[in-house]
């Protein structure tokens, strides 16, 4: 959806009205939708926080069904390696009246929502840095559901990104960074843009979980140039974190070596260990001797 020429042509929405604006993303009425969406891009940052929070909800809604599309995953799939051991039989082909309707519904709970789709779209559009996350999961949305929204996604990331900072690490959780981790293959589909762009981020922002993206990246062989640039790019990516990561592991090590403590009855050994001399053997009189010279 274009929405870009709206933003200069009518003032911004006041932020009691992107409330109602959230709300009517999810509206069949396909004017009040996209009147919605124009809105809420003309918004502008206030828009953003209301967005990051219904991106959020959608999200972890989709990964509270994450066992029950694994489940239906493993059932579709037991359902078609008997249909095709049973071909000849009569019951093979009953059983596609409930094969179709599985696999359909598995789509469903695969596929990102509309609402989803839409808010990441208007937050690529706003270069917010705390939309870096919910971008990271759009470019695994699907191309068909809307034309465009995975690579506006990437090409907001490609300007984020190299922006981030060591204080924006929490800006992506774990689910957010191994999206970012998936979309570093070779060959890339975008241009070699987006992955130079995650590799710069990771090096900054990233932990030990990002080495093995970075590392099967070094392991291919390079076939173009765009790809030999990626290939450079996650070698000096990898090294950089590495150290930083070392560089943040030194102080720790040296405060468990000072940690190591001997145990306290061994500091101070009681005086009353030593053997006591009888005080009268400390002074020896003198005047044996003198008197042995007289």
């Amino acid at each position: 959806m274009q929405v870009a020429a709206y933003r200069k042509e009518e003032p911004e929405e006041p932020v009691d009205e992107i409330g109602t604006l959230i709300e009517q993303l999810s509206s069949r009425d396909t004017r009040q939708h996209r009147h919605a969406v124009l809105a809420l891009f003309r918004a502008g940052a206030p828009a953003v926080t209301p967005l990051l929070s219904l991106l959020a909800t959608e999200s972890n809604r989709r990964r509270r069904k994450r066992p029950l599309r694994i489940g239906l995953t493993l059932t579709a799939a037991g359902m078609y390696l008997w249909w095709l051991a049973n071909l000849a039989s009569p019951m093979s082909w009953n059983l596609l009246l409930i094969l179709i309707p599985l696999l359909l519904g598995l789509l469903s709970l695969h596929t990102a929502t509309r609402v989803q789709v839409d808010a990441a779209q208007v937050l690529a559009m706003l270069d917010d840095m705390r939309a870096v996350g919910p971008l990271a999961e759009a470019l695994e949305y699907q191309e068909w559901q809307l034309p465009r929204a995975r690579s506006a996604a990437a090409e907001a990331l490609i300007r984020l990104l190299p922006r981030l900072q060591p204080k924006d690490a929490g800006l992506l959780d774990a689910h957010q960074r191994a999206c970012l981790y998936r979309a570093l293959v070779l060959p890339s589909p975008e241009s070699p843009r987006l992955p130079i762009a995650i590799l710069h981020a990771l090096a900054c922002i990233g932990d030990a979980a990002a080495l093995p993206a970075m590392e099967r990246l070094t392991r291919h062989t390079p076939l173009t140039q765009p790809q030999k640039q990626i290939q450079e790019e996650a070698q000096q990516a990898a090294r950089l974190l590495r150290a930083r990561l070392e560089g943040e592991q030194a102080p720790h090590i040296l405060l468990r070596s000072s940690e190591a403590t001997t145990a306290p009855d061994m500091l101070l050994r009681p005086a009353t260990e030593a053997s006591v001399t009888d005080p009268r053997q400390l002074l020896r009189a003198t005047h044996d001797s003198t008197d042995s010279g007289t």
